[in-house]
């Protein structure tokens, strides 16, 4: 039961981290090159979306306009704005991105589960 708790409580300290870091504009796409690392797309205060991604976000990003099927998101934003265009407006205007990264993939999945789960955002499952 100990274990459980530590863990729980890093997880807390890791999204507390995540949620009170400055986010990122869009436009600032190019600088977010870690790789392995969790993301929060957040719309004001509201968080609206937590992914993970080994690769640099700024590629993740730009795969959300190449094709609806290739990601889930992309296709939820499409069918809440109805035009591709109204999506990049949507993430270039009233979104801020927030990243942590990590140096392996179970100890940011489990940052991803654990933030989903708390968080509850609008366009996770």
């Amino acid at each position: 039961m100990k274990i459980l708790s530590q863990n729980i409580k890093r997880r807390m300290l890791e999204l507390e981290g995540l949620l009170n870091s400055e986010g990122k504009n869009f436009d600032e796409r190019n600088k977010m090159t870690i790789n392995m690392c969790v993301y929060v797309i957040c719309r004001g205060s509201k968080t609206i979306y937590i992914g993970f991604t080994k690769r640099a976000l700024k590629i993740r990003l730009r795969e959300l306009f190449a094709d609806p099927r290739s990601h889930i998101l992309h296709k939820k934003l499409l069918d809440n704005f109805k035009t591709k265009g109204k999506v990049r407006k949507f993430l270039e205007t009233q979104c801020k991105f927030k990243v942590l990264g990590f140096k392996n993939e179970k100890e940011a999945r489990l940052l991803e589960h654990f933030a989903i789960s708390i968080l509850n955002p609008k366009y996770n499952d």
